[in-house]
């Protein structure tokens, strides 16, 4: 037996294997706080798209970072009597592909100024997601339903609040860590400047409903009901809802068709709509989609593509001892 020629074919092999597997390795600056010890936000799941089906977990709670009026309920406890923007707690991060240092979603706590607004003293455009008015929805797969409230009045102009920045470009949004950068050195300390900008603002109106009916049949596909809101990575006040899973876990997937979404804010004047098919009323915005068949080309591209164990091969001891030439499943030659 030629030991030799087995163990250069076994680190080979050893190589290959390890070229196969996606790494993604951050290092934090000699003495510095790294980021979380995964790959996304904090309670997030760290792998990226196309490894992982679940979605990332909703322990988190993300930071108000753009102004907001509430509407008839603050359901998400922030303080409404700020004078100012309270700035992040603790030490930033470093590490994340972004260079620099970070206070991070999830890790460190702030907020943006906030206020709120009495019914019908509130003007808005409405602001629906871009998957919805962008690229073609499919069949099969749960469609994610979002729209934003943008305050079209001065209200929330002078309010202070953050930026935050994607700090991970190269995962899908959902794994990545968002942050504000932190301004300062290790020697001297950190601190975040708040900011002001015209038209950034956002509307909560806490008795804001939804309905989605099927157009081809004229059957309601989700009656009434209210809309849950959630303060995004991004520390935007947004609406959302997960078409296709309920809220114990059962799956129900939209059909090919065509469908209307309707939102309605009862207490907000909608003054127009973003891009897409869509229309408004007073305090109703609507948007028709086409929900394309499975398998065609849906939004966010087409498919997961292999997963690592199946880009590899597993080879036995008898192969590597006997066989001279070993090929991959395309017929290129692995080991000659």
């Amino acid at each position: 037996m030629n030991f030799k020629r087995l163990w250069r074919k076994i680190a080979i092999l050893l190589t290959v294997a390890l070229l196969a597997v996606p790494v993604l390795v951050v290092d934090a600056a000699p003495g510095q706080k790294g980021p979380p010890d995964d790959k996304g936000r904090p309670g997030d799941k760290g792998a990226p798209p196309g490894l992982v089906d679940e979605e990332p977990s909703e322990e988190v709670r993300n930071s108000l970072s753009v102004p907001a009026l509430f509407v008839a309920g603050n359901p998400f406890g922030v303080d409404c009597a700020l004078t100012a923007a309270d700035p992040p707690d603790g030490d930033p991060l470093t590490g994340y592909e972004v260079p620099g240092y970070y206070y991070v979603q999830g890790t460190h706590q702030w907020q943006a100024q906030c206020g709120i607004a009495d019914p019908d003293t509130v003007s808005a455009t409405a602001a629906w997601g871009d998957n919805l008015t962008g690229a073609p929805l499919k069949s099969g797969t749960p469609i994610r339903v979002e729209i934003g409230l943008l305050e079209d009045g001065l209200l929330t102009d002078a309010m202070e609040g953050y930026n935050v920045i994607k700090l991970q470009p190269s995962l899908a949004d959902r794994y990545s860590a968002y942050g504000i950068t932190a301004i300062g050195d290790p020697l001297t300390g950190f601190s975040a400047v708040p900011i002001t900008s015209a038209d950034w603002g956002r509307v909560f109106d806490a008795q804001a409903m939804f309905r989605i009916d099927n157009v081809d049949t004229g059957e309601v596909e989700v009656p009434l009901q209210q809309m849950s809101a959630e303060i995004n990575s991004t520390g935007r006040v947004v609406y959302g809802f997960n078409w296709g899973v309920s809220e114990d876990g059962t799956k129900d997937f939209p059909p090919q068709g065509t469908y209307k979404i309707t939102f309605m804010a009862p207490n907000v004047n909608i003054t127009g709509v973003s891009a897409g098919d869509t229309t408004f009323t007073s305090d109703t915005a609507t948007i028709t989609v086409q929900v394309g068949a499975k398998g065609g080309k849906g939004g966010g591209g087409g498919g997961k593509g292999p997963k690592p164990k199946d880009q590899m091969q597993v080879f036995s001891m008898d192969q590597l001892q006997t066989h001279d030439r070993i090929e991959n499943r395309d017929g290129t030659c692995l080991l000659p």
